[in-house]
């Protein structure tokens, strides 16, 4: 399949064709060239490489109660968020 995928012959769907040389993703972004819907970006230590420690992504206060107090769906609710800020926080 790695073969099939390297030569595009693959069954995959729709996925990132491969590239042997790929591009260097560049050492600033411009985020104002993305809309951002459901959360802000910061930039939190511009000279930082770790992407948690270089943006900071934070959801506003609307989603994070949007199904906090739900019976059926809110302890998974809560787990998700708890998740999202242990990653976004850089805590794997």
């Amino acid at each position: 399949m790695l073969q099939a995928w390297k030569t595009g012959a693959h069954l995959m769907g729709n996925v990132r064709p491969y590239d042997p040389t790929p591009v260097e993703p560049p050492n600033e972004v411009n985020l104002a060239d993305f809309s951002f819907k459901l959360v802000s970006v910061e930039i939190g230590a511009p000279d930082a490489k770790a992407f948690h420690e270089k943006y900071k992504i934070k959801l506003s206060t609307a989603i994070r109660s949007r199904y906090h107090d739900d019976v059926v769906f809110g302890s998974d609710w809560r787990e998700l968020l708890m998740d999202f800020d242990r990653k976004s926080l850089g805590f794997h």
